[in-house]
């Protein structure tokens, strides 16, 4: 197996790079009372990653709300303007120095790095003006594009053809999420890392990766350190892939 380095790491901009889920849940459930919707919060944390009117859509019909086409939009209009204002906010946001330490040392090595968001174009651009991230990154996906979003490998592809990469061996995507992992693997990308403070939890097993750390900078020494890791073509009964072009 190669020891070349990617030419591009992804890493998505909610959980890693800016915020975690538990606010951007508060946000969700505090519209979804205000209209009668019933859900748990681990329901709408598990659709974390989808488009903000998917995750209505689900949240409606699993709780058997009726909801009509007025109603949805109100609610991803209301939803969209409460996340501009909090990713707007410089304090609400999770940049740390493990993220510039992240950037520093991939970019270092001539590694481009590129942001996948589930938001809108304008909510992205936000949320990285606002931790001073917006001229640091390559390039950035959001959901105002229009490609398929949650396990649909169209993001990573849209972001290697905005760098020139034709390649999957070239490309790294990270993640904290199943939709992460699944998104990395479906693109077939030669790294694929999760990162789960819980890497322990044999839930992780059911999500194809070719590694599991516990931090960014985990995942970072990883990528600068190792080649893929585990092979997980080999176990999926692929060997005759050919590795390292």
């Amino acid at each position: 197996m190669s020891n070349l380095l990617p030419k591009l790491v992804l890493i998505p901009l909610v959980d890693l790079v800016i915020a975690d889920a538990k606010p951007i849940v508060s946000i969700f459930q505090s519209n979804f009372k205000s209209e009668q919707i019933s859900c748990d919060d681990w329901a709408i944390g598990e659709l974390i990653g989808k488009p903000i009117q998917e995750v209505i859509h689900t949240m409606c019909h699993r709780s058997r709300a009726n909801c009509s086409e007025d109603k949805i939009l109100t609610l991803t209009k209301n939803i969209t303007h409460q996340l501009n204002a909090y990713f707007g906010t410089v304090t609400n946001t999770a940049y740390s120095k493990e993220v510039d330490i992240f950037l520093h040392s991939l970019q270092g090595k001539g590694i481009k790095v590129g942001l996948t968001s589930w938001l809108s174009k304008e909510t992205t651009q936000i949320a990285l003006k606002a931790a001073n991230l917006l001229d640091r990154i390559d390039c950035f996906s959001h959901f105002s594009a229009g490609y398929h979003h949650g396990t649909s490998p169209d993001i990573i592809f849209t972001l290697m053809r905005q760098m020139g990469i034709s390649n999957n061996e070239h490309v790294a995507n990270l993640g904290k999420t199943k939709y992460d992992a699944l998104r990395g693997y479906h693109a077939q990308c030669k790294w694929n890392i999760l990162i789960a403070e819980d890497k322990e939890n044999v839930r992780w097993n059911a999500y194809p990766n070719t590694a599991i750390v516990g931090s960014l900078r985990e995942a970072t020494a990883e990528i600068l350190s190792k080649s893929a890791g585990s092979d997980f073509f080999k176990i999926l009964n692929n060997k005759n892939r050919k590795r390292g072009k």
